[in-house]
């Protein structure tokens, strides 16, 4: 990446921002904090993962109690590479989750399934369309976290 000094990675951040080349970076620094226990980069996974426990803590009131009651508890479908990194990210995840008053389940889509897939059901939801689903089909659980 050809880093001399802390700033520079700001251009990969902004200027020259690409999720393939943020990927690819993340990779490296992952494999690195995973070979070295390097308590900066741990430090950095431990952020990301409490930013991603954070957002869905923020959208956790927005959820229709229906669904979390239909469910047992509030379903998320996880979409990306970054957690390939979930080891490192983990911790941070369940400290910015752990006063959640529901359960909280990660998914992720079973083979041959993609987010679009959620997107076609929703449309037609929307169109008063209703589709029937085996959602078992569609996804498996990744993480699970119990309500305090």
């Amino acid at each position: 990446f050809n880093l001399k000094e802390k700033f520079d990675i700001l251009d990969y951040l902004y200027e020259k921002f690409s999720k393939d080349e943020i990927a690819k970076l993340c990779e490296r620094l992952a494999a690195v904090a995973m070979e070295t226990n390097d308590p900066l980069i741990q430090q950095v996974f431990f952020d990301a993962g409490e930013q991603l426990g954070k957002h869905i803590m923020a959208l956790v009131p927005k959820v229709d109690k229906s669904l979390i009651n239909e469910c047992g508890c509030v379903p998320v479908v996880l979409e990306g590479s970054v957690f390939k990194s979930w080891d490192l990210l983990k911790q941070g995840f369940e400290e910015a989750i752990k006063c959640c008053i529901y359960n909280i389940t990660l998914y992720q889509l079973s083979e041959g399934y993609t987010a679009a897939f959620g997107a076609a059901i929703l449309g037609a939801k929307t169109a008063g369309y209703q589709l029937k689903v085996d959602y078992d089909k569609t996804r498996t659980v990744f993480f699970n976290k119990n309500k305090v």
